[in-house]
């Protein structure tokens, strides 16, 4: 079962593209679902939206589309290249070694004790509140725990980890650390 962008052709509701799982919007970032929205004849994308506990897609730099706003042409055209560009995607995540076992380590005494050893992540998405705003949601690969970490985590030790993979150029890599957001505390 997904989620579904739909619109109305002769009075029939017809699916334009997949967003995602009932948990998890794997093909469709926040700031493009609000796009969407505003063609989806289903009010069900409007409750995602609200919807706190989603995981959107990451924003990956090799992803971004050029929203207009400059008239009702141009929008349009901006929401058919977001459509496009969505019926296109498959799930992606990032999978990185956590350089400094200590930092793992203290997170949760109920992780299992493979957790300690694996020290691998897996980059999700992000996460959206009216209260803490943007997040970027991990998961642990050995015990499938979510993390949102602080800006402290992520200088320390998040980026200097992803920044250590070899599997893609550096500049890519440098613009993904860059949109990785922190949680903040109420």
């Amino acid at each position: 079962m997904g989620n579904y962008h739909k619109v109305k052709v002769n009075n029939k509701l017809v699916i334009v593209c997949t967003l995602g799982t009932m948990e998890n919007m794997y093909y469709i970032r926040r700031d493009e679902a609000y796009i969407v929205r505003a063609f989806d004849a289903d009010p069900a994308i409007k409750l995602l939206l609200m919807d706190v506990s989603i995981i959107w897609r990451f924003r990956w730099p090799d992803e971004d589309i050029a929203i207009d706003y400059q008239n009702q042409n141009a929008f349009k055209e901006s929401y058919q290249k977001i459509v496009d560009a969505v019926g296109k995607r498959n799930p992606r995540s990032l999978i990185f070694n956590i350089l400094d076992s200590s930092f793992h380590n203290g997170f949760s005494n109920d992780h299992e004790a493979n957790c300690i050893k694996q020290n691998r992540l897996k980059l999700l998405g992000d996460r959206y509140s009216a209260i803490s705003g943007t997040r970027t949601i991990f998961s642990c690969l050995s015990c499938n725990k979510l993390y949102a970490f602080s800006q402290t985590e992520i200088e320390l030790v998040i980026k200097p980890s992803i920044l250590s993979l070899t599997e893609y150029p550096r500049d890519f890599l440098e613009k993904v650390v860059e949109r990785i957001k922190p949680y903040h505390g109420v």
